[in-house]
């Protein structure tokens, strides 16, 4: 029987679950650019689960929608649940829509592989990722409207109309 990626996706969740509640520590690949420079497609992240609430300038896994995603936490604020996370692809323009909840995090990651070895921590944890964390916040809040502004959003809006340019 042929699994389609939502069920692919629960499964893996579920698994995920029972990991963080074990303490395990997880390894997954990165496959997406958001994160660039300091996460990059085939680099392999170490996720610690459970643990005190992720701070910002620390990049969390996040379940979004049928897939997980690493972005770094920009703002932590008090909710009802105890916490929520903003969180923000260092190479985004804009934070992402919408507050995490803690039931979102599968993990903070603690390191990262390249082509097998680890790489430095810059960026990861620490002092440098609070700057990080603070500079793509700002970053974000000013090239966004800018970019809008301009029209030079990334997305099939943008993509569109450059290819229409090209053509011409």
């Amino acid at each position: 029987m042929k699994q389609g990626p939502g069920r692919r996706f629960a499964v893996a969740r579920v698994a995920l679950d029972v990991w963080a509640e074990e303490g395990r520590r997880t390894a997954l690949p990165v496959q997406g650019v958001s994160m660039w420079p300091v996460l990059r497609p085939g680099d392999e992240v170490s996720i610690r689960h459970g643990g005190p609430p992720p701070e910002p300038g620390e990049i969390v896994v996040i379940f979004s929608t049928s897939r997980t995603v690493a972005h770094r936490v920009v703002a932590r604020r008090a909710s009802a649940t105890g916490w929520l996370l903003q969180t923000k692809g260092d190479s985004n323009l804009s934070a992402d829509r919408g507050w995490v909840e803690p039931g979102q995090v599968v993990g903070v990651v603690e390191g990262v592989l390249r082509s097998g070895r680890p790489i430095r921590r810059a960026g990861v944890s620490g002092r440098s990722a609070r700057l990080l964390a603070r500079l793509s916040r700002i970053l974000g809040i000013v090239l966004f409207p800018l970019a809008r502004l301009l029209g030079r959003l990334p997305g099939r809006a943008a993509s569109a109309t450059r290819r229409q340019e090209d053509r011409a």
